[in-house]
């Protein structure tokens, strides 16, 4: 008498069903659309503010994006917003560059999802890998490697320069040579 084939359980199953890296079933998200997303971002946390965002691409591959605005929110209020579509980390202890990836939320909130850190490779960055932020998010990979932000004064409302000190020589000192 003959049994048959054994039952499977599924726990059998899934441990041997093959995965993908994450790499490679993680949305690609362009440069210029992670400029999108990022001035998105932007309007919605400094509504009042103007921001100039434009993407800034490598000859070997890649890109950059370049946030500008004139007066407004100091630097370390708007990097955070900003930054968080950052496709990539670096670590200067080591000079190694690694790629991160994030979940996109439906109204366009980016949040880190994995970094491999560097702390085994002796240096300082130490992995992070979080749950999904809310039931619709996405993995996703930015294609924007750094974002930088950059605030400049308004020039044409500054205050009068007061007259330059002039120095044992008698020539005028500007305190700023450029």
């Amino acid at each position: 008498m003959s049994a048959g084939p054994a039952p499977t359980s599924a726990k059998s199953e899934q441990s041997t069903k093959f995965e993908p890296p994450s790499w490679r079933t993680d949305r690609y998200i362009s440069c210029t659309d992670t400029a999108k997303l990022v001035r998105a971002a932007l309007k919605r946390e400094f509504p009042g503010v103007r921001f100039s965002v434009r993407v800034c691409r490598y000859v070997g591959g890649g890109g950059s994006i370049d946030v500008c605005w004139v007066d407004g929110p100091e630097p370390e209020t708007v990097r955070p917003v900003a930054c968080a579509y950052e496709g990539a980390r670096f670590d200067g202890m080591i000079d190694f560059g690694s790629h991160v990836t994030h979940y996109l939320t439906a109204d366009g909130r980016a949040f880190l999802a994995e970094d491999h850190g560097t702390v085994g490779m002796h240096g300082t960055r130490r992995p992070h890998r979080a749950f999904k932020p809310t039931p619709d998010a996405e993995r996703v990979r930015f294609g924007a490697d750094y974002i930088l932000c950059f605030r400049r004064p308004n020039l044409a409302e500054e205050k009068p320069v007061q007259a330059s000190p002039v120095s044992d020589s008698g020539e005028a000192h500007d305190p700023c040579p450029f």
